[in-house]
């Protein structure tokens, strides 16, 4: 995807967030109570059936278009080309769609949390907030309300804090 702007890119962020919901230690007690699964009328399950098939569909999409552009030889080095190209490995679709799922998931599920945690921790820690603001108003004007999106790694200590939230 080119840019936060592409419908897909809606499409898989929309519907890994709701799987997360879902998928929460507190969102689903199907996965928790295997015998509330035999409710036919479960809406858990309705759901969870809906998001498998919306995020089928970019998943082939995605993994089509690497396979496309690993045979004109213009992908760029990535897991799932590394695990495609893998002579020893010689996994199926079901497999390679699985890898898929984990990275896509995992990413956006550790995004999640990464803010989960951080939001409290900066609350408890007003000190790092004033020296973030402080520093960011280094950068831009009183006029200037909003920053311009083209600076984002220019503060250096928002972005050491960003990157200390992420490790």
């Amino acid at each position: 995807m080119g840019s936060r702007d592409d419908p897909m890119f809606h499409e898989i962020t929309e519907v890994e967030e709701l799987i997360s919901k879902f998928r929460s230690t507190t969102g689903n007690l199907q996965d928790y109570i295997p015998l509330l699964r035999l409710n036919p009328l479960s809406a858990g399950s309705k759901r969870a059936k809906d998001m498998r098939m919306r995020r089928d569909v970019y998943l082939k999409k995605l993994n089509r278009d690497l396979e496309d552009r690993m045979e004109k030889g213009t992908h760029k080095p990535c897991i799932q080309a590394n695990v495609i190209q893998d002579e020893e490995a010689k996994l199926n679709k079901e497999e390679l769609t699985s890898i898929s799922l984990t990275m896509l998931a995992g990413g956006l599920d550790t995004i999640t949390t990464l803010v989960q945690w951080s939001i409290p921790l900066l609350a408890q820690r007003p000190e790092i907030q004033r020296k973030a603001i402080t520093e960011i108003r280094k950068m831009y004007s009183e006029e200037q309300m909003l920053c311009d999106p083209e600076d984002d790694m220019k503060c250096t200590y928002v972005m050491a804090l960003v990157k200390e939230c992420l490790r």
